[in-house]
């Protein structure tokens, strides 16, 4: 987007899991990590499992006021 953002699509995850990332515009030379033997927040991205809802309440509401 500009000198300091970048907006990125990550390819899709079979194990969820922290993982570094790294940036090159030329495939070749990556940014390093912050911090060694660290998942530090500026560099780390999650990957979450799918969530599966077995159950919620309450499991009907009123018909009218909004909800």
């Amino acid at each position: 987007m500009n000198d300091t953002i970048a907006i990125v699509t990550s390819p899709p995850a079979s194990n969820p899991d922290a993982v570094v990332v790294s940036i090159a515009l030329n495939g070749q030379q990556f940014i390093k990590d912050l911090t060694v033997h660290y998942k530090d927040p500026e560099n780390t991205f999650e990957y979450y499992s799918e969530p599966v809802v077995t159950y919620f309440e309450p499991s009907a509401g009123p018909s009218v006021g909004g909800t």
